[in-house]
């Protein structure tokens, strides 16, 4: 039988993914990211993009531990950064509300949705008094936003994140996600701080849309891992064999099999460690507690879900070398349009033409 700690989520306390990948293909944005906090100016707008499985997050996260530490050592009444994700879990599209919510409880409002230091029925009463003192059900959107400003003026907010900003073209009808983009630069000028923006390539159409707002744009684009050089083969190397350490696979079998790990997975560290991921699944439905190279390469992404990881990867790579060919063009159009609907996605090219 299978050990039943095989069943208990990985801690990574050996090598973490985040540590690895900064100690190599993301040092130089890490410490890009950190020049910024001191030549920036507020309402400035930093754009992080790449392929999924670029490192988009864990060069976040890296940033913010890197560049301001742990919360215990925060001066007293002071948040450097806010973390929200344009991720909604009520609906397909962005939401706005949602974001509002989770900005409100990286600022410790104590009327945030999702506040944390009170249990939740003993929260849930406090707020409903609080709310009929002031004749008022809820907050609206806008209230929502003018507390996250009010709160992070306070705060001293230096940093206003959104990851997964990709999903903000997956906006409701009449609306665009150059919308969004725009509210959120001027949230930032008036909270002091800078717009720090991470997503895939669908943001790349969303980018150049102003000259007023592009002239306070600073871009970091995550290429992926190649092997074109030995030294770049011996990166890929050392991140895979870091990231099969994390889910106890033999290092020797991912350098026996290096080029096929790098096809897998496009030199995208994200999809290196999925592959693991999935791999171990593969392992346990068989009790085994180690993946072997037969669980590995039956862990491998369909055929199709293959070639959409590479065109995406292709396609950002292209859009900033400002070659994208007609194919990809249209790659870019049909995603907006699957996005956001037909009538939206016409309305969104009229407002880029």
């Amino acid at each position: 039988m299978i050990h039943p700690d095989a069943f208990k989520p990985l801690s990574r306390n050996v090598r973490p993914l985040a540590d690895l990948i900064v100690h190599s293909k993301l040092d130089l944005p890490l410490r890009m990211l950190c020049a910024t906090n001191l030549s920036l100016v507020p309402g400035s707008i930093i754009y992080v993009v790449g392929a999924g499985g670029a490192g988009k997050t864990s060069l976040l996260r890296a940033f913010m531990q890197n560049c301001f530490g742990d919360q215990s050592g925060w001066p007293t009444g002071v948040i450097p950064y806010a973390y929200a994700a344009a991720i909604n879990s009520d609906r397909t599209y962005f939401s706005p509300d949602s974001l509002a919510d989770d900005l409100l409880v990286e600022l410790g409002d104590p009327f945030a949705r999702r506040s944390i230091g009170l249990p939740t029925d003993e929260r849930a009463e406090a707020i409903e008094r609080a709310y009929l003192k002031i004749g008022k059900a809820r907050r609206t959107v806008k209230e929502k936003f003018e507390a996250v400003e009010d709160l992070g003026l306070r705060a001293k907010l230096r940093y206003l994140v959104v990851d997964e900003a990709n999903l903000m073209v997956m906006v409701q009808r009449n609306h665009v996600a150059t919308d969004y983009i725009e509210f959120l630069r001027s949230l930032a000028t008036r909270t002091q701080c800078i717009l720090l923006i991470a997503g895939t390539f669908e943001m790349v159409d969303v980018m150049d849309f102003s000259a007023q707002i592009n002239r306070r744009v600073f871009n970091i684009h995550l290429e992926r891992l190649g092997i074109k050089t030995d030294a770049d083969a011996a990166m890929f190397a050392a991140v895979a064999q870091g990231i099969a350490a994390d889910y106890k696979v033999d290092g020797a079998l991912v350098l026996d099999n290096l080029d096929w790990f790098y096809e897998a997975s496009y030199g995208l560290t994200g999809e290196l460690d999925g592959l693991f991921m999935r791999a171990r699944v593969e392992a346990l439905v068989h009790e085994r507690e180690v993946p072997n190279w037969t669980d590995i390469r039956n862990a491998l992404q369909a055929p199709r879900l293959q070639r959409r990881m590479r065109i995406e990867a292709d396609l950002v790579e292209a859009a900033f070398a400002e070659e994208m060919t007609p194919r990809q063009k249209t790659y870019l159009r049909a995603a907006r349009t699957r996005s956001v609907g037909r009538r939206d996605a016409k309305r969104h090219t009229v407002a880029h033409a």
